[in-house]
Order: structure tokens, then C-alpha cells, then sequence
């Protein structure tokens, strides 16, 4: 029998230390994920309540503590806490209960011992929209049960935010997702299924930021490129529903050739019902709600609905790829609403001389702004956008016209493909990603190379100084004629709209859906 050399003991030896370490922690090093499994039960309307019980399995053998948390802004307006009914339940594999002690108003610590597999089980309240601050202004975003009523059918949605616990430090889990919707209620998830009715979002981020449609909504389905896109629209809004469907494929696929990349493989639009002065939107990782008039006395305006469902779907680009820090604030919401216009003009579901309005009437609201010369791009961006209407606006107009001057720059400069061209270079950049996003010297970075050191800078403070630009004069530099004119009231800005125009042959007009208005 040969006798084993010392350095092949050793070598051995490691070996099976490596094993065992191997084996202590699982699937830490092995790359294979945990799992997370989620049976949602839905209660049937006017009953409002959720059931979520989960399944943990394979946790890392690295975690002695557990992390579990909700996604603290799934919405506009939101809870100081999470909103359940009563304490979640934490159970081991052996039926002992875990101690889950709340360190946060949407977060959740236990300690492990040895437990791998775990049972999560919790309750939901569907009162979201009784919050303070929602009625009137973030119904849309809030999960809702609506039993039927006078001959129309019930309906509802999930906010998977306000739904979903979430384990935070177990990495990127498998996920599992089931629902039990109330009987005979359709379900709409914008998620892949893994099987027949069990669905797998992508990812953590996907699993607390999307929505789940339930019940009667009156659902089409489109393909545009390499995105499958259900449009759903609430009982009773026939109208609408001829109207959006038709305009919103066309912005779809608009946008996605605008993007270079198709951001996710499925989308799902669900416009619903709000008060008649109210248009509102927002777009979550894989779907999208958007709160119209429900008045079948007014009419519906093309270049709203145009506007909402363009710059909405517009930042599915961006949240495809990273989140945007708040410096950025202006470029990802201005920049977005440049080409909810221009994509709009482009596609003829307005005409240019609308587009040329829409410039001109944000240079006017921010000559009434009562922050202009008082608070920069970047600090508006900040925690002030969410409780400021000036801050706001200021985010919004001045970065709108900082696209359409950067836009103008580019292509007077004989870039062909002006901001379209810029926008994918960024977005696009193969650094970018959630683990690290884009700050403001990135930014500019990018706009010295597309646009030259000087443009950059000048760029950078009109971001980071008090907003001060005088916008005759900025237009005037990239060729562009605004004036000043007598209106009622005073005078308005009026931008002409022609450096923008395309050849007519280039255009695709939007007759056939303005003839269904």
C-alpha cells in the first residue's frame, strides 16, 4: 500500500476543512440562492383584508440574525408604520416561535440559533386609502377591494409594497409568489410564472414595488417590441378604454426604440377612475397605475392622457437600471417630462404647436416660482420635493427646459441623434446598476464628453446654484426664438416650436387616434 506524502496529507487536510466550511455555509458560496415562497389570500370585498403566509427555506448559515423589512415609499403619501393587523408571526421549522422584535417603523429583527427554514405569517388591512393626506391626491397608488355596486362588477388592486415582508440580508432569494383571490375574481400579475399559477418576480425590489390587478377590469393585451403589455381599465369606463388602448401601444413601442433596451419583458397598465381635475400616475417596476377622470361629461384631453402615460412609461427606463439619487432628481422627472412632450409631437398625438406651448408655459411657471433665485436644482431634489409644491415644480420645469436646451446643443453641434443619443449612452452605461447608481458628477462627466467641458460646467451650475436662468436668452444661444407676448393678466413666454419639427414623412400622425375622441 503506497503511503501518502506529508504535503498530500496537508492538502488533504484543507480539503476537507474547505468541505466543511462548504457545508456550513451552504448556499453562501455555492451561489445558489434561498427561497422564499408567498401565499397571498385576498378577502372578499367589503371585507378588507390580506393573509400573506410565507415559506423561508435555505437561509444562509451566515445569518444569526434576520432581517426583515417593507418597502418604506411604495407610495406618495404613506403610513409613519407598517400597516398590519396585529404583530407578524415568525415559526420554525419545529414549530417554535421566534421572537420578531420591530426596530424600525418597517423592520424586523430575529434571532436564528440554527433554524434554516422558516414559516412568516402576517395580516394586511386594505385602509391605506384612509390615511391622512390621501384622499383626493394618492388614491392611485393605495391597494383597494371595491365590492360591486349598481350593475357594475367589483374590482381591486395590490400595491405590493404595502403587501409584502421581505427578508433584507439573506442576498437576492428565489421568489415564489401564489395568490387566492376572492372566488371567481380574475388576477392580472405582471410577474413570469414559474408554473400555472405560481408566479416569480425577479427580484426583492420587484417583489415590493409592483401591482396586482383583481376582479372585473376590462384587460387587452398588446405586443410591442419584445414587451407583452395588458392594458387594463376599471368597470364602466368603456370610453375610455377605446380611447387608451390604441395610443398607449403606440407609445410603448415609441419608447422602447427611444430606450435601445426593452426593460422588462411584461407591463401592466391599469387606469382607474379619479376626480374630473385630476390626472396622476406612477410607474412601478414592472406595471403602472394611472387615476383619470371618471366624468363622462368631460372630455377626455389626448395630450394629458398622452403626456401621463408617456412619462410614466419613461421611467421604467431608468428603474430598470439603477435608482437615481436625489441630486439627480431633475434629470430623472424633467428630463422624463421633456420627452413625455416630444415623444408625444413626435408620435402627432399633439402637434408642435402644442409642444412649443408646453416649453413655453413651464418658463412661465417658474417666473412665478416663488423659489427661482432662492433654491438650486439639487436641493430641491432633496427631501423638500416631497413636501414643497415650489420645490417640485422647480425639479420638474427646470429640468425639462435643461433637456430641451441640452437636446437643442447636441444636434446644433450636428449630433444627428441630439438628447436621444445622450440618453442612451447614460442610461445604458454598463456601470450603472442597483448597487451603484449614477451621481451628479457622472452626470456631468457624460455632458462634457457628449457636449464639451464648457457646456458641462455651465450645466453644473445652473444644478447646483439658485435657479437663475433667464430663458430668452439660454434659447437664444442654441438657436432658439422665445419672446415675451401680451396675454391676459400680463405677458407669457412663447417659444416657436420649429427646430423640433421633423420632416412630415418621418412623422407618425395620431388621426386615427384623435378621430375616436
Amino acid at each position: 500500500m503506497r503511503r501518502l506524502s506529508a504535503g498530500t496529507w496537508l492538502a488533504l487536510v484543507f480539503a476537507l476543512i474547505a468541505v466543511g466550511l462548504l457545508a456550513w455555509l451552504g448556499m453562501d458560496l455555492l451561489g445558489g440562492p434561498a427561497r422564499v415562497s408567498y401565499l397571498v389570500t385576498v378577502a372578499t370585498p367589503p371585507e378588507q383584508m390580506v393573509t400573506v403566509e410565507a415559506r423561508l427555506e435555505h437561509l444562509p448559515r451566515r445569518i444569526t440574525t434576520l432581517r426583515l423589512g417593507m418597502n418604506t415609499r411604495y407610495a406618495f403619501v404613506m403610513p409613519d408604520s407598517a400597516l398590519l393587523a396585529g404583530p407578524p408571526e415568525l415559526t420554525a421549522a419545529d414549530g417554535r416561535q421566534l421572537t420578531l422584535r420591530q426596530v424600525g417603523p418597517f423592520e424586523w429583527l430575529a434571532a436564528l440559533g440554527s433554524t434554516r427554514d422558516l414559516a412568516l405569517r402576517y395580516r394586511v388591512p386594505l385602509t391605506q386609502r384612509a390615511l391622512p393626506g390621501v384622499a383626493g391626491r394618492d388614491e392611485y397608488e393605495q391597494p383597494f377591494m371595491l365590492a360591486g355596486t349598481d350593475g357594475q362588477p367589483g374590482y381591486g388592486m395590490l400595491s405590493t409594497g404595502a403587501v409584502f415582508i421581505a427578508p433584507l440580508n439573506a442576498g437576492e432569494p428565489e421568489l415564489r409568489v401564489s395568490f387566492a383571490p376572492p372566488a371567481g375574481w380574475a388576477l392580472h400579475v405582471p410577474w413570469p410564472e414559474a408554473e400555472p399559477g405560481v408566479y416569480a418576480p425577479a427580484g426583492v425590489a420587484d417583489l415590493r414595488e409592483d401591482l396586482v390587478a383583481l376582479g372585473a377590469w376590462s384587460v387587452r393585451e398588446v405586443e410591442r417590441g419584445g414587451c407583452r403589455v395588458e392594458i387594463a381599465v376599471a368597470p364602466g369606463q368603456e370610453r375610455l378604454e377605446r380611447l387608451v388602448t390604441p395610443f398607449v401601444a403606440r407609445i410603448v413601442e415609441a419608447e422602447l426604440g427611444l430606450f435601445g433596451m426593452t426593460p422588462q419583458p411584461r407591463y401592466l397598465f391599469l387606469f382607474h377612475p379619479g376626480r374630473a381635475d385630476f390626472f396622476a400616475g406612477s410607474p412601478k417596476s414592472n406595471s403602472m397605475t394611472l387615476q383619470l377622470s371618471a366624468d363622462p361629461e368631460r372630455p377626455f384631453k389626448l395630450a394629458d392622457l398622452s403626456r401621463l402615460v408617456a412619462h410614466e412609461f419613461h421611467h421604467t427606463w431608468v428603474h430598470a437600471r439603477y435608482a437615481p439619487p436625489d441630486v439627480l432628481r431633475f434629470f430623472n422627472e424633467g428630463f422624463t417630462d421633456y420627452y413625455a412632450f416630444l415623444v408625444s409631437a413626435r408620435l402627432g398625438l399633439i402637434d408642435w404647436e402644442r409642444f412649443g406651448e408646453e416649453l413655453a408655459e413651464r418658463m412661465d411657471r417658474l417666473a412665478a416660482n416663488p423659489l427661482v433665485g432662492q433654491m438650486s436644482l439639487a436641493e430641491a431634489g432633496g427631501p423638500i420635493f416631497f413636501e414643497s409644491e415650489p420645490a417640485g415644480d422647480l425639479v420638474y420645469h427646470g429640468g425639462t427646459l435643461l433637456a430641451a436646451l441640452l437636446d437643442r446643443h447636441l444636434r446644433a453641434a450636428g449630433d444627428s441623434l441630439g438628447l436621444d443619443g445622450f440618453m442612451r449612452g447614460f442610461n445604458n452605461d454598463p456601470r450603472w446598476g442597483w448597487e451603484h447608481a449614477p451621481g451628479l458628477s457622472d452626470f456631468v462627466a457624460a455632458v462634457a464628453s457628449a457636449a464639451g467641458e464648457d457646456y458641462a460646467a455651465a450645466l453644473r451650475a445652473r444644478v447646483t446654484e439658485p435657479w437663475s436662468l433667464d430663458p430668452v436668452t439660454a434659447f437664444a444661444e442654441e438657436g432658439v426664438t422665445v419672446t415675451r407676448q401680451p396675454a391676459p393678466g400680463g405677458e407669457r413666454y412663447w417659444l416657436d416650436p420649429a427646430p423640433w419639427q421633423m420632416d412630415a414623412a418621418e412623422v407618425e400622425h395620431g388621426d386615427a387616434v384623435a378621430d375616436s375622441l
